[in-house]
C-alpha cells in the first residue's frame, strides 16, 4: 500500500485519495460511480482553506496491503478502479484545478490522509498553479490498417514533423509516451497539455490534420479532455 502510515487496530475501512482540488467551495461530484467493493461514491474532504481532497472509503478486505497485491493482478478490476479514479477527478475538475495522486494512494485514516496532504501543500500548490485552466488531450499517430508493413518504412519522419508542428504552438507542454512494443500500428503517442479555453480550436486543428494525413496512409486519433494526469501525478 503506497504512502500509508503504519497500520493500527481499528475499523476495517481505508481512505483512498484520488487527488487534490483547489476551489473556493467543495466541487459537486454528482452521482459518481464508487470504487469496486466500496459502499459509496467519492466525496470531498477539506484540507486547508480553498483545498480539498477527493477520497473514497474502501474496505481493507480488498485494499489492504496483502489483498491489494492480489487484486491488482486482475487487469479488469484494476481498470475499473482506474475508471472511477479518472471519473471522480474529471468531475472535481469542474470546480478548479486538480492534482491527481497515484492510483492506489491509500491511508489508514482520514486524519492521516489530511495530515499528509497538508504537509505537501507547497509542492501541490505549485503544480496547481501550473495546471489551472489547462486540460490534457491524448494524440496518437498510427499507420492506416491496410498499409502493408513493408510500406511503412521511411514514411514516419514527415508525418511526425507535421504533427509536432501542429501541436507545438497550441500546447503548454507535450510528453511523448513510450511506443508500444512490436510492429503495431501506433508509432507516436503524445500527452498534450492545452489551455481549456483553447480546447475546441485544438480539437478542430487535430481533426483537420487527420484528414490530411489519411491521404498518406496515416491516422491521427484524439482523446480527451482529461484531468492532466500526465503532467500532475505526484508521489505524495
Amino acid at each position: 500500500m503506497r504512502n500509508a502510515p503504519p497500520r493500527k487496530d481499528g475499523p476495517a475501512a481505508l481512505v483512498y485519495v484520488h487527488g487534490v482540488v483547489r476551489a473556493a467551495a467543495a466541487p459537486r461530484l454528482g452521482r459518481t460511480p464508487g470504487m469496486p467493493g466500496a459502499t459509496g461514491g467519492p466525496r470531498m474532504v477539506p484540507v486547508a482553506a480553498g483545498y480539498w481532497m477527493v477520497v473514497s472509503d474502501v474496505p481493507d478486505t480488498l485494499y489492504g496491503d496483502e489483498p491489494l497485491r492480489r487484486q491488482i493482478e486482475d487487469l479488469v478490476w484494476r481498470e475499473r478502479c482506474a475508471d472511477v479514479h479518472r471519473d471522480a477527478l474529471g468531475r472535481a475538475m469542474r470546480g478548479g484545478p486538480v492534482v491527481p495522486l497515484r492510483l492506489f494512494t491509500i491511508f489508514t485514516s482520514e486524519a492521516g490522509a489530511v495530515s499528509h496532504v497538508q504537509a505537501t501543500l507547497p509542492t501541490l500548490t505549485a503544480r496547481l498553479d501550473h495546471l489551472e485552466g489547462r486540460v490534457e488531450y491524448g494524440v496518437q499517430l498510427s499507420h492506416a490498417p491496410l498499409m502493408p508493413l513493408a510500406g511503412r518504412q521511411g514514411r514516419e519522419t514527415a508525418p511526425r514533423a507535421q504533427v509536432l508542428a501542429l501541436i507545438g504552438p497550441r500546447a503548454v507542454d507535450v510528453r511523448e509516451r513510450p511506443r508500444p512494443a512490436g510492429p503495431g500500428r501506433v508509432w507516436l503517442d503524445l500527452a498534450v497539455l492545452v489551455p481549456a479555453i483553447e480546447g475546441p480550436a485544438f480539437v478542430r486543428a487535430v481533426r483537420t490534420a487527420d484528414r490530411d494525413l489519411r491521404a498518406g496512409g496515416h491516422e491521427l486519433a484524439l482523446t480527451g479532455p482529461w484531468p492532466p494526469f500526465s503532467f500532475a501525478t505526484t508521489e505524495t
